[in-house]
């Protein structure tokens, strides 16, 4: 039986690799002065992407020469793990579930989310690049391949979001650009190897139960949420950023799996030998856990998916308070938008989750004085004033409002904009944007809320405006 302390004695040499990598980089960027910037921080990015996998394939290869596996099955693995997480991993966290919107505004809402909508996700298709490839086939034959193939996955997993990372960001700084490849490929090949056991026992453990494959697969979540939770307290303190701190974090936390799985590898190698049962000997398929041990996964993936986005409506439907004492205006508005600099304006701010350009926003100004206090005459005046300050502009409707009570005039209409370049005849496309002042009056003076956003994501985005205007009070 091949298990020894192989799984333990190659975490620790990944680890030692890995950090060699990282010291070689910090050494030349002090001995060379080397800063790359622009676009070679993103080329840099992308090759320091594909560095941790090179180096766990190199080492695996030169390790395996006595004892191979198929070659072309562990890399197959590696590569279906990296095309699970461009095509459907990255867009399912990123498109929709949004989780940059939402996820780092609250503590608990960054733990549960990292757990249920991330590390179910990444580790559920790190789990499928090996369960429904190589697992039922002759290929899968000992205790250690479950470790090799899913540390595959998960370093195909890793090897994306970390290219990911330097293309979608333009790069970073090479030594935090190599911190951040090191700590995603050690998290993410140590977690895969919770669920190498698990596929391993569901196949070569001669009683294991049904929830082994689900068990695996929360353990290994559940880990992956963790760990990115204390990454970020460990990384980012108050004004600090450590990234140092991450490092040792992940070789710790890294370092402690390994020894973890391989306890229990040998402890069950041992059951099954005092059983009398052995592993299904070199060659031969095995018996392959039943269909029904992967409805309970899925079934654990769905529930979990569903609980995150419970999650994000919370977190989401949070809300925070303006007032202003002077005016008597306050109004709630939705706790992850961002404060705005707007000459002249009591208040503004945007939804740095909208789509389309130019940002969502919403600004609060006082008109200058007013004699009148027919709300019409008013909502006249200020579209004339629109007309007179914006492209285009075209008025859509006129109506008046009751904001708690106060009387109120609400405008919608559309206008064009000017990116830089359009007038002087650059090669731009003007942006049509779909706007609506409501403006409400106290005493002799009128503030107008104006709401803006492009126009094709005007529509999905105007709730959120909606529920301000009718929570607009004036004291």
């Amino acid at each position: 039986m091949r298990v020894h302390k192989v799984v333990w004695k190659s975490g620790l040499v990944q680890i030692a690799l890995l950090i060699i990598f990282v010291l070689v980089v910090q050494l030349v960027v002090a001995l060379l002065k080397w800063h790359p910037s622009g676009g070679g921080l993103a080329f840099w990015g992308v090759v320091f992407s594909l560095i941790p996998a090179f180096l766990w394939l190199t080492f695996f290869y030169q390790r395996d020469r006595l004892e191979p596996e198929p070659k072309g099955s562990v890399f197959g693995v590696f590569l279906l793990g990296a095309l699970l997480a461009a095509s459907i991993g990255i867009p399912l966290v990123k498109d929709v579930f949004r989780v940059s919107g939402w996820l780092y505004q609250t503590s608990w809402g960054y733990l549960l989310g990292s757990i249920l909508v991330i590390g179910i996700t990444e580790m559920y298709l790190v789990y499928a690049a090996v369960r429904h490839t190589v697992h039922p086939t002759s290929e899968f034959d000992e205790w250690i391949d479950g470790i090799v193939y899913a540390t595959a996955a998960g370093l195909g997993y890793a090897t994306v979001l970390n290219i990911h990372y330097a293309v979608e960001l333009g790069g970073a700084k090479p030594v935090v650009a190599a911190l951040y490849c090191v700590i995603n490929a050690l998290a993410y090949a140590s977690f895969a190897s919770i669920i190498g056991f698990a596929l391993s026992a569901a196949k070569f453990r001669a009683r294991a139960r049904q929830p082994v494959l689900a068990l695996g697969l929360l353990g290994a979540a559940v880990l992956n949420g963790l760990f990115f939770w204390v990454q970020r307290l460990v990384i980012s303190r108050n004004a600090d950023y450590r990234p140092w701190n991450g490092l040792i974090a992940a070789v710790v936390i890294a370092a402690a799996v390994y020894a973890i799985v391989e306890a229990l590898m040998r402890r069950s190698v041992a059951l099954e030998a005092a059983r009398g049962s052995s592993a299904v000997p070199a060659g031969t398929a095995g018996a392959a856990p039943r269909r029904s041990w992967d409805y309970i996964v899925i079934l654990l993936v769905i529930v979990c998916l569903l609980a995150g986005w419970v999650v994000k409506s919370r977190v989401e439907g949070r809300t925070a308070s303006f007032s202003e004492p002077e005016s008597g205006i306050s109004f709630d508005y939705p706790a992850n938008w961002l404060g705005l600099p707007e000459k002249g304006a009591i208040v503004a701010m945007t939804d740095p989750l909208s789509p389309g350009e130019p940002d969502a926003t919403l600004v609060v100004k006082a008109l200058p004085r007013s004699v009148t206090r027919d709300m019409m005459t008013l909502g006249i005046q200020v579209s004339s004033g629109r007309a007179d300050t914006l492209t285009l502009y075209r008025m859509e409707s006129m109506r008046p409002v009751s904001l708690n009570g106060a009387p109120g005039i609400r405008i919608d209409y559309a206008y064009a904009t000017d990116p830089a370049g359009v007038s002087s005849g650059a090669a731009a496309t003007p942006r049509v944007v779909r706007a609506a002042d409501v403006v409400v009056t106290k005493g002799d003076r009128a503030y107008v809320f104006t709401f803006s956003a492009e126009a094709d994501a005007y529509n999905a985005i105007r709730p959120a405006f909606e529920k301000v205007v009718a929570s607009i009070r004036v004291q």
